[in-house]
């Protein structure tokens, strides 16, 4: 259904040039890394205001908590479910990459909202919990589509169907040789599998008939009762 779907999608006129070079299977992975990553950051949004607003950590380590909170979602699906990677997951090309990218994303939102909330103190926590909350959301904002890019060219590059549990088709063709092609009947020669144009005529059975004759005699000892 989904698949139908962006395949008879047409968009805009002023997008007809972006949209004629991305592939179906590029607009799925687009779809679905920004299904993911809204429920990760609502996951990070919800960690911060609950750790923040209550006077429970302080900005920067609600910052980083949050971060942490939607890592740990983001990892499965986005290698599951937007690139559809299934095998056991590779510790150095995939694991250690991902939590480095997501590491270095932590601590440049933890600056950004520390140094926003240096400049608030003079306002209520309410107001510098939404501030810093909008700051967040903006950090994530701008490197949205570079992790998209980094996790698409680097980490889960675009692997064949098999890898990526999509179902194969495979078509068999006749090969030369014992039971591949089947040899043309020669000009002339008897087709056996060729329909005849007149009907079988069916043959009679022979019948048995078991003739006696009142002049032969029995044989001592038995006799013939009618």
């Amino acid at each position: 259904m989904t698949g139908d779907f962006w395949e008879s999608w047409q968009p805009p006129s002023w997008l007809q040039p972006v949209w004629g070079a991305l592939r179906p299977d590029q607009l799925r992975r687009m779809f679905r890394y920004t299904a993911g990553s809204a429920i990760c950051f609502a996951v990070s949004e919800v960690t911060f205001v609950v750790l923040f607003y209550p006077h429970l950590l302080g900005a920067k380590s609600s910052s980083v908590a949050a971060s942490v909170a939607g890592i740990i979602p983001g990892y499965w699906l986005n290698r599951t479910w937007t690139w559809g990677r299934r095998h056991r997951s590779d510790f150095w090309r995939e694991v250690v990459p991902y939590w480095a990218t997501s590491v270095a994303s932590a601590v440049f939102a933890a600056l950004a909202i520390g140094a926003v909330n240096d400049a608030t103190m003079a306002y209520s926590r309410g107001l510098r919990t939404v501030m810093n909350a909008a700051t967040y959301m903006a950090v994530y904002g701008l490197i949205f589509i570079g992790k998209y890019l980094l996790f698409d060219r680097l980490l889960f590059p675009s692997a064949t169907p098999a890898a990526v549990g999509e179902p194969v088709t495979v078509t068999a063709e006749p090969r030369p040789g014992a039971g591949g092609l089947t040899a043309e009947p020669r000009p002339g020669a008897a087709n056996p599998h060729r329909a005849s144009p007149h009907p079988p005529v069916p043959r009679p059975r022979p019948s048995r008939t078991l003739s006696w004759t009142p002049s032969e005699k029995t044989a001592p000892g038995h006799t013939c009762e009618g």
